[in-house]
């Protein structure tokens, strides 16, 4: 599984761990509008539209953390 998570957008991932890490000491409202905060920011890396990009082509994308 972690081989899974690690081949993923490495922004994307970081990201969602921190949404995590601050789950455990915030309500559900607060992490919602993390969540919905990380979303903006991830959709405008260069990796989000490598992905889009892949997908069109039916490939696998490379990321390289942008």
């Amino acid at each position: 599984m972690a081989d899974k998570v690690a081949g993923n957008a490495p922004v994307a991932v970081q990201m969602t761990k921190k949404t995590m890490k601050m789950a455990y000491m915030n309500d559900l409202s607060t992490i919602l509008d993390l969540a919905a905060a990380y979303q903006g920011i991830t959709q405008r890396t260069e990796d989000h539209f490598k992905a889009l990009e892949a997908m069109k082509d039916k490939k696998a994308p490379e990321f390289q953390g942008r």
